[in-house]
């Protein structure tokens, strides 16, 4: 019979004292087993020797070299050195150059953003004036700086007014630091007993954002027409 017990390892045959030993099967397996191993284990240990001996050959070899050979090589490995840290430095302007692009761009995005608003309130400081027909609205961006007015207004005069007529527009959003007036904003057709004719006349934007037209009627005026065009301002003053 076979072995009752085996080696923990490679199962190798253990017998007990009431084991009666089947050699063929006992023993050549045993051997076999303690043969194969023995193979692995002198494979190895070439294995080993030959990639020690590589290595030392590759130490030897660095070790041979001259001096000025290893200054190169120091040279060449510092120089790679370099250029990796000069990618690094190019990449990081880069990723720099690109975020500070995005905040500009959202920047101009918010600037030109324009909200609206319609039907803007109209008074004149003369309680002679007989109808004011209006149609005005504006545009402007988040801080005010940039925007339009536009629309038309007409003022009927029942008599003369007894002095100069102030046409003020309700808050149009637009927040200039100074007062600014912009010369030819209103385009202005006069109507008369006898006859009709056209001009251009300046608008002033206030820091509320109001909006005046300052005009001199005369005897012979019966009626105003103001036009604003849809231009688009820079609420900035540039000493006109």
């Amino acid at each position: 019979m076979s072995s009752t017990n085996k080696t923990t390892n490679y199962e190798l045959s253990q017998f007990l004292g009431t084991d009666k030993p089947a050699w063929l099967a006992d023993y050549n397996t045993d051997m076999n087993k303690i043969d194969a191993q023995m193979k692995l284990n002198a494979d190895g240990v070439t294995s080993a020797t030959g990639s020690a001996t590589t290595a030392n050959t590759n130490i030897g070899t660095l070790a041979n070299l001259t001096t000025d050979a290893k200054t190169d090589l120091v040279s060449a490995i510092n120089e790679v050195d370099s250029h990796a840290d000069t990618a690094q430095t190019t990449a990081s302007s880069a990723n720099t150059l690109a975020g500070t692009a995005k905040n500009t761009a959202d920047a101009i995005a918010t600037y030109l953003t324009l909200t609206g608003r319609q039907d803007l309130t109209v008074t004149t400081t003369q309680g002679a004036i007989n109808t004011a027909t209006t149609t005005m609205a504006s545009a402007y961006n988040s801080d005010g700086s940039l925007g339009k007015v536009y629309g038309s207004i007409t003022l009927d005069f029942a008599s003369t007014p007894s002095g100069n007529v102030t046409v003020t527009i309700g808050d149009t959003g637009l927040r200039p630091a100074t007062d600014i007036n912009i010369h030819g904003g209103v385009i202005v057709d006069v109507y008369t007993n006898t006859f009709n004719f056209s001009g251009v006349d300046k608008i002033t934007v206030h820091t509320d954002g109001t909006v005046t037209i300052t005009v001199t009627p005369s005897s012979i005026i019966t009626r105003y027409t103001f036009v604003i065009p849809p231009c688009l301002y820079f609420m900035q003053n540039f000493g006109d």
